[in-house]
């Protein structure tokens, strides 16, 4: 048995900080950018050297 609900569209974000590593240009720190959308429940998930715009 499952259970219908309705929800206004959205998302969830979050920002993670997965720490530092070695790369071309030196070392970089690294982000992770998580989205789950509150609808579909589809997730996404980005890796940065930037947590800004």
């Amino acid at each position: 048995m499952h259970r219908q609900f309705e929800m206004i569209s959205g998302a969830q974000v979050d920002w993670g900080d997965e720490g530092k590593i070695l790369a071309h240009m030196g070392i970089a720190k690294v982000y992770s950018f998580h989205m789950t959308l509150s609808s579909s429940r589809d997730p996404f998930c980005c890796f940065t050297t930037t947590d800004s715009q």
